[in-house]
């Protein structure tokens, strides 16, 4: 939708959704104070866009392999300092994303050439991270890729 004024509220599906994940009032005690709302495993919180909005199931794969987070997690198990490795994690995998993708033709983006992803649609590759193996679990109609050695 082009919205001239700005205002999502009208808009369908807009209502309820999060700050964008690369909002710059989204402050690290903004996202801190978010994620102590939610529940459940770190991946499916990421993607839930009314915590914040822009993560989808590839890109929390992409966050969470630079944060050393195992998607499997459970939100209330993260300590300060993972939450903030989180959140700078976020910031810098997102921006990286936006960088390449101002980059390709309108036909690249549209058919998603994800190229450029460490871990999402790797399975049974290697961790550039760390030579690890990079796993694949299906889950509905989602994959979760990730490092077994360097997410914990």
């Amino acid at each position: 939708y082009l919205v001239p004024s700005g205002d999502y509220s009208g808009v369908a599906g807009f209502n309820g959704r999060g700050p964008s994940a690369l909002d710059p009032d989204l402050s690290l005690d903004v996202f801190k104070e978010r994620l102590k709302q939610r529940q459940g495993q770190i991946k499916n919180v990421l993607r839930n866009q009314s915590f914040v909005k822009g993560i989808g199931n590839a890109y929390a794969d992409e966050i969470l392999v630079y944060a050393g987070i195992n998607p499997f997690r459970r939100r209330a198990t993260l300590t300060d300092d993972e939450i903030e490795k989180l959140y700078e994690s976020m910031r810098k995998v997102l921006t990286q994303i936006r960088n390449v993708l101002s980059g390709r033709s309108l036909d690249e983006i549209a058919i998603e050439k994800r190229d450029f992803m460490m871990v999402h649609n790797r399975g049974g590759g290697i961790c550039p991270l760390c030579g690890g193996r990079v796993s694949e679990v299906k889950a509905n109609r989602f994959k979760t890729n990730y490092c077994q050695t360097c997410q914990k």
